[in-house]
């Protein structure tokens, strides 16, 4: 499930942090100091892009 969680994160969720001439890469305003992950921003973004109805659970009658 991990790496589901993580090609779902890579290919939906960071979408909006995406460099447009460099999809491979986070724009400056996303990017870690390392260059290896995402800011503070970052994880803001991906938060924001998740949406939470996602996690409830669904009822049947």
């Amino acid at each position: 499930m991990r790496v589901e969680l993580n090609d779902w994160i890579r290919d939906s969720a960071d979408l909006p942090m995406r460099d447009p001439e460099d999809p491979g890469q986070f724009t400056d305003e996303y990017r870690h100091s390392s260059k290896y992950g995402p800011n503070q921003a970052g994880h803001r973004a991906i938060a924001a892009a998740i949406d939470p109805a996602i996690f409830e659970e669904e009822t049947t009658s």
